[in-house]
C-alpha cells in the first residue's frame, strides 16, 4: 500500500469507522477495505479505496473527512461513491462511471463483494441476485474503462484524420497546378499555408470521414445485432450516402451515415469520376470481382481509418491476421478501384498508418527512424499480402524503396517527387506520400508542405502523408496555424468515435443515446 500523511489519515479513519462491524461471513469489514487499497496505485485511489463506505456506513461526513486530513478533491469522489438507498443501483453507478478513480475503485468493490467463497456455505439466493446486480454494474463500469484504455491513443486518431484534412485542404488549392504556377502564385517556397479561412477540403477527406462512419456503422451492427458482413461492405454502403452529397439527386442510397446531416458535406470537391461511377453503378467492387481497371488514387486517399480501426498494433499478430488485415484494406479501395494497384497501396497504407499510430509513442525523439522500419517491414510484407499479384506489388514495393532512396539524400523535394511520378495512379500518390513523410518526419508541417508542393495530384498526396505523419506524431504536432481547416470539430468527434468504438451489446446495461444516434440507424438498439 502506498503511505503518505493522506492515506495514514484515511487508515485511522478507515479502521475507527469499521473496527465493530463484520462482513456477512463474519470476518472484521475493515479487511475490504483494506484489500480494495493494496490494489490501488495513487494517493487519491488509496483514500477513496479506504473510505468508501465510511459516509454510507457510518455517521462521518464530508467536513469530517476534510477536517481529519483528507483532501477536498477526494471527500467529492467519496460523494459519487456513497449510495442514496432512493437512488435505483445502476442509476447510481452510472453517475460515478466517467469519474476515473471513483470507477477504478468500484469495479474492485464489486469483484470482491461478488466473490461468493468469502461466504461460509452455500450461497442463499439473495447472493445470487445481488451478484447478477453486481455483474450489470461491472459490465457498465467496463464499458467505461474500456473507453478510457482506448483513448491512450486518442492523439494518434486525432492527428490521422485531421492531418489527412490539412494535407488534403492544403494541396486542394493547387492540385490542378503545375509546380512552375504553384511558385508564381505562392513564391519560391510554394504553398505553406492555407490560403483561405476556413480551408476547404477535396473529396478525399469527405470519403475519409465516410469511411470511418462505415465502419462505425458495421461495428455497432455486430454488437447490437449479430452483423457478420465483412467492413467493406458497410463501408461501400456509406460510400452510397456520400455519393447522395454530390448532386446526383435520389438515388436509393442506405441512408446509414450521420454525416448526411452536415449540409457543408453536400458539396462537389473534384470527385474522381472513377469513383462516382463506379458507385452510381452501385459499388461493390472487390480484389476477386473486379469492377474497373483504373489504379487511380481515389481508393487509397480514403482508407486510413481502417488502419486505426484495431485499436492496437497488428505486429503482435500472426501472418495470417496482418495478412488479412492489410487486404481487407485493399478491398475498401476496390470498391472502386478494379486494377492492383488501385488497391495494393490501400492495404499498405493501413499498414502504415497502424503502426505509426499504435508503436510509435507522441514526442518519439527519432521519429524518422521510426517511420523507416515500418517501411521496410511494409516493403517486405508486400509479397505475401499479395501473393496473386506478384508484378504490381514489386512495383509498389520498388517505388517505396525509391522514396527511401530519395528521403535519405540530399536533392531537393519537388526533384525527387518528380521521379516518383505526379500522384494521380495509387502507387505514385503513396510513393511521394512515403518520401514526405519520411524526409520531414519530425515536422508536421514540413511533410504536408512537401507533399502538396509539386506538378501532380497535391491533395491527395499531402492528404495521404498527413494521415502518416498525423498517426506518426499525434494531434499535439499539428501546430495552431493549421486550425483553419473546415468542419474541425466534426473531424476530431469522428476521430474519437472511431477511437471510442462501440461499447454497446444486445439486451446490455450500457447505452450511449448520442452513440445510437450516429451509428445505429439501421440495427437494433441495445
Amino acid at each position: 500500500m502506498l503511505y503518505t500523511p493522506a492515506t495514514k489519515a484515511a487508515l485511522r479513519l478507515c479502521f475507527d469507522a469499521h473496527k465493530d462491524q463484520v462482513d456477512k461471513s463474519g470476518l472484521p469489514y475493515v479487511f475490504h477495505p483494506f484489500h480494495l487499497a493494496e490494489q490501488m496505485g495513487t494517493e487519491h485511489e488509496v483514500c477513496v479505496a479506504l473510505l468508501h463506505d465510511v459516509m454510507e456506513d457510518t455517521d462521518l461526513g464530508p467536513d469530517d473527512l476534510i477536517a481529519a486530513g483528507i483532501p477536498a478533491a477526494y471527500v467529492d469522489t467519496l460523494r459519487l461513491m456513497t449510495h442514496v438507498p432512493a437512488v435505483p443501483y445502476l442509476d447510481y453507478v452510472r453517475r460515478l462511471a466517467p469519474n476515473r478513480v471513483a470507477r477504478r475503485v468500484k469495479l474492485a468493490d464489486l469483484a470482491h463483494n461478488s466473490d461468493l467463497s468469502r461466504l461460509d456455505g452455500e450461497p442463499a439466493q439473495a447472493d445470487i441476485d445481488r451478484v447478477e446486480k453486481y455483474r450489470q454494474a461491472i459490465e457498465l463500469l467496463g464499458a467505461y474503462e474500456r473507453i478510457d484504455q482506448n483513448e491512450r491513443y486518442l492523439g494518434k486518431y486525432q492527428g490521422c484524420l485531421l492531418g489527412g484534412a490539412i494535407g488534403d485542404a492544403l494541396g486542394y488549392a493547387v492540385e490542378f497546378s503545375s509546380y512552375e504556377r504553384i511558385v508564381e502564385e505562392y513564391g519560391a517556397d510554394g504553398i505553406r499555408a492555407f490560403d483561405a479561412s476556413p480551408a476547404r477540403f477535396s473529396d478525399d477527406t469527405q470519403m475519409t470521414l465516410f469511411t470511418a462512419v462505415g465502419l462505425l456503422v458495421g461495428d455497432s451492427h455486430r454488437r447490437l445485432a449479430g452483423g457478420a458482413a465483412r467492413p467493406a461492405s458497410y463501408v461501400n454502403s456509406a460510400y452510397l450516402d456520400w455519393l447522395a452529397t454530390q448532386s446526383w439527386g435520389d438515388i436509393g442510397n442506405p441512408g446509414i451515415s450521420w454525416l448526411l446531416d452536415i449540409n457543408e458535406l453536400h458539396v462537389s470537391r473534384a470527385p474522381g469520376n472513377t469513383c462516382l461511377n463506379a458507385l452510381y453503378a452501385g459499388g461493390g467492387g472487390s480484389i476477386e470481382s473486379r469492377i474497373n481497371d483504373s489504379k487511380g488514387c481515389g481508393g487509397v486517399m480514403r482508407v486510413a481509418p481502417w488502419g486505426l480501426f484495431p485499436g492496437e498494433s497488428v505486429t503482435g499478430w500472426d501472418d495470417a491476421r496482418v495478412r488479412e488485415f492489410v487486404r481487407e484494406g485493399a478491398e475498401m479501395a476496390a470498391l472502386t478501384h478494379g486494377h492492383p494497384l488501385g488497391w495494393i497501396p490501400a492495404g499498405a497504407l493501413c499498414y502504415l498508418v497502424n503502426r505509426c499510430a499504435f508503436e510509435v509513442v507522441e514526442g518519439e525523439a527519432d521519429p524518422r527512424a521510426a517511420l523507416e522500419g515500418i517501411v521496410r517491414d511494409c516493403i517486405r510484407g508486400l509479397p505475401g499480402w499479395f501473393s496473386d499479384e506478384p508484378e504490381d506489388a514489386a512495383c509498389q514495393a520498388e517505388l517505396l524503396e525509391r522514396a527511401m532512396e530519395l528521403a535519405a539524400g540530399d536533392e531537393p523535394d519537388q526533384p525527387c517527387i518528380l521521379q516518383l511520378g505526379e500522384g494521380w495512379v495509387g502507387e505514385e500518390a503513396l510513393a511521394i506520400a512515403v518520401f514526405s513523410a519520411l524526409r520531414h518526419a519530425d515536422s508536421f508541417a514540413e511533410t504536408v508542405i512537401s507533399a502538396a508542393n509539386h506538378d501532380g495530384d497535391s491533395d491527395s498526396t499531402a492528404a495521404i502523408c498527413g494521415n502518416i505523419v498525423g498517426a506518426l506524431l499525434g494531434i499535439g504536432a499539428i501546430g495552431p496555424e493549421w486550425d483553419e481547416v473546415e468542419l474541425r470539430g466534426v473531424i476530431l468527434e469522428v476521430a474519437r468515435d472511431l477511437c471510442d468504438r462501440c461499447q454497446m451489446t444486445e439486451g446490455g446495461v450500457y447505452y450511449d443515446e448520442a452513440w445510437s444516434d450516429r451509428y445505429c440507424r439501421y440495427t437494433v438498439r441495445g
